[in-house]
């Protein structure tokens, strides 16, 4: 259900990116390489961009850790419009002013910590991609009244992950902090 206009929200249209700190950053790097994406950008041993097969520019953003310590470095969502950063600075304490990002499709980029910590960014003006779509097999499927796969087997091939685009993450509140977070 679509926002009124004078609703206070600022208004998230879908997931950005994540991004985290790791402590090894070229096994990160072979790790997500091996899990099927691929690289946007590289800094040498601080920060790559990988990017699945949709149009977002990037999916993840793996940093170097600087303190040694293994990290969530927060999650970012596209923003309906340039106002609704605007809005964010207005109306969520700690809110960053805006600046560029500095990444693979451009756009600005406001941050904040959410009530118990973790980080929040909001990104307006991304140009996106084309696609890469990997060219998938279109499976056969049998019905209960037709069968054209009979006696045709569908096996998985092994090989990486296609992936898409960032769609969801989990992350972990502390207990009682429901209505806080909700509010």
């Amino acid at each position: 259900m679509p926002l009124s206009h004078d609703d206070p929200r600022v208004r998230i249209l879908k997931t950005a990116f994540v991004i985290h700190y790791h402590v090894d950053l070229s096994k990160a790097r072979e790790f997500y390489l091996d899990f099927g994406m691929s690289i946007a950008a590289e800094q040498a041993r601080k920060e790559i961009f990988f990017k699945g097969y949709g149009t977002e520019p990037f999916v993840y953003i793996a940093r170097q850790a600087e303190d040694g310590k293994n990290k969530f470095g927060g999650a970012a969502y596209a923003v309906e419009r340039r106002a609704e950063l605007d809005r964010a600075i207005a109306t969520i304490p700690g809110a960053s002013s805006v600046s560029k990002l500095d990444a693979p499709g451009g756009g600005e980029i406001v941050s904040f910590s959410d009530p118990v910590g973790h980080k929040v960014h909001l990104v307006y003006g991304q140009t996106g991609k084309d696609a890469e779509p990997p060219h998938l097999e279109k499976l056969v499927v049998n019905y209960e009244d037709e069968k054209p796969r009979k006696g045709r087997f569908q096996r998985f091939e092994m090989g990486l992950a296609r992936v898409h685009r960032w769609g969801h993450y989990g992350v972990t509140y502390p207990l009682g902090s429901y209505q806080t977070m909700f509010d």
